[in-house]
């Protein structure tokens, strides 16, 4: 059970958000209880950030699990996670099963067509963190390549856009720009022109990036014309 003085001081601390006095009173219940249960002295985190962090420190197994699937996003498949981790099927078990009572994710379905969701953006984006960014990189490269043959090639024909913020986080940026304006084309023909717009957009911010190969940036021109169809479009000849 947790004292007066206890309580007062978690919902001050947390200044009243619901998620990081449930974050909060998680992390006091697993490291600050006695032998009957009842809570002792409090070494408050002090932010959410730092209380998610601790809680995925104190796992073993699932906090590279966690890592990896952050890289995929806030929700991964297990075929995907099984595909970038290669970790030992039992391994990668262990740790999805930890991740999962842990309360950080939630399951749906069994594996291997099982699907994982953070429960919450905040705890995705503390492992996203957590990571090296070099490793990092290293994550987003097999991510995008395994992506681009991943279920026959369906994620390439449909969700190009995926592919590009994969390549570009891993420094790929050449195999970004091909598919951030493949995504904008795809927007085009679909009629959603507001998102073929953010697509170019992207393609047009690498083109300007110096580290980008000097050939790929004299596609400047090529996204340029795209985007200002794609704005013709939405708003009319004076956009």
């Amino acid at each position: 059970m947790l004292g007066p003085d206890l309580l007062e001081r978690i919902v001050v601390q947390t200044d009243g958000v619901p998620l990081f006095i449930e974050e909060l009173t998680k992390a006091v219940l697993d490291t600050s209880t006695d032998h009957n249960g009842t809570a002792l002295s409090l070494a408050v985190p002090s932010t959410l950030q730092a209380s998610l962090m601790a809680r995925l420190d104190r796992l073993s197994e699932a906090r590279q699990v966690a890592q990896i699937g952050a890289v995929i996003g806030r929700e991964f498949s297990h075929a995907l996670l099984m595909a970038a981790a290669l970790l030992p099927a039992t391994q990668l078990e262990r740790g999805l099963g930890e991740l999962v009572a842990s309360g950080l994710a939630v399951r749906r379905g069994a594996p291997p067509d099982a699907v994982y969701t953070f429960n919450h953006a905040l705890t995705r984006d503390v492992a996203y963190t957590s990571l090296l960014k070099g490793r990092c990189q290293i994550y987003h490269q097999r991510i995008a390549t395994i992506l681009e043959e991943f279920d026959d090639g369906f994620v390439r024909a449909t969700e190009p856009e995926l592919l590009a913020y994969h390549y570009q986080q891993a420094g790929d940026f050449s195999a970004a720009l091909v598919h951030w304006i493949a995504a904008g084309d795809l927007a085009e023909q679909r009629g959603a022109n507001a998102e073929a717009i953010a697509h170019y957009q992207s393609a047009k911010a690498l083109t300007e990036n110096a580290a980008l190969p000097a050939a790929d940036r004299a596609r400047a021109a090529e996204v340029l014309l795209k985007l200002g169809n794609a704005q013709w479009q939405t708003a009319g000849y004076r956009a």
